[in-house]
């Protein structure tokens, strides 16, 4: 119980903070839905069919044997649809919204479920919800964030929810209903898309809770005396690096990742593809060729270029959340886990008691003091995935929660291998 008691506060911090962010909006309406009837109930006869061109249904572009209305298969039963792909065909529905630039930000939101959805070999070969953007001369600026989800294999009902700011130089915003992948289902209901301004208390709201956050963090570094410990600045270097990377806004880091791929100099055959964008690929509708080259405004990056930089943002987020908290977990479980095996053993004496420590199963070999220093790297990171909601490009997410957690899990298994390796080497 004693060493439970000075986390408590760390638990009720984090607890705190997750009821906050989930009742607070950051973002506030400032008009009705753009989208008619985006719940996808139609009513029958004409409404349905859309002969009239002021149907609802008839807003929509790409119905066919890909893309149906589903009266029955949308979220709790009610009325939804239906997207479907094949080897040579893939379901695709687009919603067109003239001038976005009345407003600060959109607001796209819709249910989606999944079922049997394989990749293709692109990154965006998957099921996705997407709002991209033309300019005045018909072009994309694809580097603009565009995605809001992208889903593969089977997944229940569930809410996406994303913001996209809205450019300057946007003359239409398109909302892209895609199944992309190779097979498999895509089932869309309860869609809306909705003008919103950034809350006006966000930015005072947002320097209390840094300045909290950061109050609470150096708090316990004074308090467990990271800097007079073996190993313990090392842990305290990495967890502000961790917080850095968890509050980077995603530009930045995107055009990070851009100028290591420009530096790297990629084979330019990947930049000439004709491979279009799924946004871009034919339907019926449009009657496009499949080997038409994507149109790529000028000065803006290109389509190969595009889809490395997504890959390598996707590998090096995944990499570094998992790698980063197995070395944290690691370090913190070598510091106070075993506490007396990391005390300065520069003397005979001092080596003669890490020794008799290892060989006790005391110090290192603590197991009340591993699974509390394990649980104090799992509420930090809750605390960092929860410090996400407080930026404006960055959100939590529940991958991002589990691959830290893992990588913990990761650096405590390896601290027991090595506890144990050592354990019978002095036992030699």
């Amino acid at each position: 119980m004693r060493l439970v008691l000075p986390f408590l506060p760390a638990g009720a911090f984090v607890a705190v903070l997750g009821l906050f962010f989930l009742h607070y909006s950051t973002y506030l309406p400032t008009g009705g839905e753009v989208i008619n009837q985006g719940d996808f109930e139609f009513p029958t006869g004409v409404e349905t069919s859309g002969a009239t061109p002021n149907a609802p249904r008839a807003l929509w572009e790409g119905w066919g044997e890909t893309a149906a209305w589903a009266p029955n298969e949308g979220y709790r039963n009610t009325g939804g649809v239906r997207l479907t792909a094949r080897e040579d065909m893939r379901g695709h529905l687009e919603y067109v919204y003239p001038n976005p630039n009345d407003h600060e930000h959109l607001l796209l939101a819709g249910r989606i479920r999944t079922r049997a959805v394989r990749p293709g070999p692109y990154l965006h070969s998957r099921a996705r919800l997407l709002l991209y953007f033309r300019d005045s001369a018909g072009n994309v600026h694809w580097e603009h964030p565009h995605t809001a989800c992208a889903l593969t294999g089977t997944k229940r009902w569930r809410k996406y929810r994303w913001v996209f700011p809205v450019p300057a130089w946007a003359a239409t915003a398109h909302v892209c209903l895609q199944q992309a992948g190779r097979s498999g289902v895509m089932w869309v209901d309860d869609l809306s898309l909705t003008p919103v301004r950034l809350n006006p208390t966000f930015h005072w709201w947002q320097g209390m809770i840094f300045a909290v956050s950061g109050g609470v963090g150096l708090g316990y570094l004074l308090y467990l005396r990271l800097l007079h410990r073996r190993n313990g600045r090392w842990v305290a270097l990495l967890a502000c690096g961790i917080v850095a990377g968890a509050l980077c806004p995603t530009e930045v880091f995107g055009k990070t990742v851009g100028w290591v791929i420009r530096l790297g100099q990629p084979d330019t055959s990947l930049a000439t593809a004709s491979v279009r964008h799924p946004a871009e690929e034919p339907d019926a509708a449009r009657e496009r060729t499949a080997t038409e080259p994507c149109k790529v405004a000028p000065g803006t990056v290109s389509r190969g270029e595009a889809e490395l930089k997504s890959r390598l943002t996707t590998g090096v987020k995944s990499g570094g959340h998992a790698l980063s908290f197995a070395v944290l977990a690691f370090l913190s479980c070598l510091v106070f886990a075993g506490a007396r095996a990391a005390a300065p053993s520069h003397d005979h004496r001092g080596r003669q008691r890490v020794r008799r420590d290892l060989l006790r199963g005391a110090g290192a070999g603590n197991r009340a003091r591993a699974c509390v220093t394990l649980t104090a790297n799992v509420m930090f990171a809750s605390t960092t995935e929860l410090l996400q909601s407080a930026t404006l490009s960055r959100h939590p997410l529940l991958e991002d929660w589990l691959l830290d957690l893992s990588g913990a899990a990761l650096g405590f298994a390896l601290f027991t291998s090595w506890r144990y390796l050592r354990r019978r080497k002095c036992a030699a």
